[in-house]
């Protein structure tokens, strides 16, 4: 609910103009997220710094967002992947998720290259399988996937609930465990 317009357009990810022929009226979902790279670099900063450490990227975006100062937003150097489409007024507008996703990248739009289009169950549960091992080498954290029918009218069909979509699915993979030396309570 925060207005970041000012803070998103210091995002070099985020194209200020399209290109190509847009049309009349596109509103694009995503997700705004902070490389390891850059998060890492941050970290290594304020621990020289003596600043306090901060505890995941996630947060680190997020305050980075409210951050009234578009400049420390343009020097945590965020990035941008479009994940949804919005209301679209287009003629000849895609039909489908993957050439919609298509059409953004040549607008200039970032996409997930890693989106597969599968014809059935089996196909599916592969690329899941194989995902959770490719997804620890990206260079930003991913907990799960989005599982979703390509086909708008066949969304259209499907439609939502109050909560959600009935045409996706998200599936979310083990969190990460780790072990803890408790070495003093006071």
């Amino acid at each position: 609910g925060d207005e970041v317009i000012a803070q998103a357009k210091t995002i070099r990810s985020i194209p200020l103009r399209l290109r190509g022929n847009a049309p009349d009226v596109l509103e694009i979902r995503g997700e705004i997220f902070m490389p390891n790279t850059s998060f890492d670099a941050i970290n290594s900063q304020r621990e020289e710094d003596g600043d306090p450490l901060f505890a995941n990227a996630r947060n680190a975006t997020a305050g980075t967002l409210k951050s009234l100062d578009p400049s420390i937003v343009a020097s945590r150097k965020l990035a941008f992947l479009a994940h949804g489409r919005g209301e679209v007024v287009w003629d000849d507008a895609p039909t489908t998720w993957s050439q919609f996703a298509d059409a953004l990248r040549a607008f200039g739009i970032p996409v997930s290259d890693q989106l597969q289009c599968c014809t059935g169950i089996d196909e599916i549960e592969k690329v899941v399988a194989v995902f959770a091992t490719k997804r620890l080498s990206l260079n930003y954290g991913v907990d799960g996937m989005v599982i979703r029918v390509d086909a708008f009218s066949q969304q259209d069909e499907l439609g939502s609930t109050s909560k959600s979509p009935r045409w996706c699915i998200a599936f979310k993979y083990p969190a990460e465990r780790g072990e803890t030396i408790l070495t003093q309570v006071d």
